[in-house]
């Protein structure tokens, strides 16, 4: 439908339109005006229009959508005229699907409350009840502590075996074993042992190791299993403690089966 024009002062423009064209024109010099055209769409475009004799003119203007509409599209977002308690109805509606809203987040926010309580809750009975499984029963060769190993800890939980270390390099990691007595073998083999290694120089195997080796190039240093552990040394409890954060990332993500 072609669009009606609000007109200005007649006695300075004429404005006509025909089809989807609209016809300005000035009818006195240096006169300035607005100028509103409404489509049959519903659309709204003001345009300021000045005469001057010094610029060029902008003979034509082209408005057109960005992306332009459907038939469907335009019929959809075509404004219409409803009756009053259609308006109400439709109101009504909306501030119900708002309230159900507002009612579901909230539900969700407590949901996610409550599992943070819980996740807070299960991770201070860990950190009070998981130090009482850990066992310090390897007793490592002085060599252990010095370079190229530097070794700090070793200790199992019942479950994993942790190795903390400083070494520059990483150690191969041998479970020495009873020697098969099927080829007449006696004494113990060294079983090479598979481990992942986490932040902080924190080696851990999947099993509890027993008796066992180090190596890194020529140098090697071995370990012994006490049966009868005593009690955690303070060097033991100082690693151990700055190493809680990794161990409990293991168990809930890394290692876990």
């Amino acid at each position: 439908r072609p669009p009606r024009p609000i007109r200005p002062r007649a006695e300075y423009w004429d404005v006509s339109a025909a089809a989807n064209v609209a016809y300005i024109k000035p009818l006195d010099a240096g006169v300035a005006s607005n100028v509103t055209l409404v489509a049959g769409s519903g659309r709204v475009w003001a345009l300021l229009v000045a005469e001057s004799s010094t610029d060029d003119p902008d003979l034509v203007v082209h408005v057109e959508d960005a992306e332009r509409a459907t038939p469907e599209q335009a019929r959809r977002h075509a404004p219409r005229i409803v009756p009053g308690g259609e308006l109400a109805v439709y109101e009504a509606a909306v501030a119900s699907a708002q309230a159900e809203r507002q009612a579901i987040d909230e539900a969700a926010a407590d949901e996610v409350a409550g599992i943070w309580a819980q996740h807070d809750t299960a991770w201070s009975r860990w950190l009070a009840d998981y130090p009482r499984r850990l066992r310090f029963p390897y007793r490592l060769e002085p060599e252990a502590r010095q370079a190229p190993f530097l070794v700090d800890a070793l200790w199992h939980d019942g479950r994993f075996t942790y190795l903390r270390s400083r070494a520059q390099e990483t150690p191969a990691l041998y479970e020495l074993r009873e020697a098969d007595r099927r080829f007449g073998r006696t004494g113990l083999d060294p079983a090479l042992v598979a481990y992942e290694v986490f932040d902080d120089g924190l080696y851990v195997a999947d099993h509890v190791l027993g008796a066992g080796r180090l190596q890194i190039g020529d140098s090697q240093t071995e370990w012994t299993v006490d049966r009868n552990p005593g009690q955690w040394s303070w060097g033991a409890r100082a690693v151990v403690g700055g190493m809680l954060g990794s161990v409990a990332a293991i168990l809930l993500h890394g290692m876990t089966r």
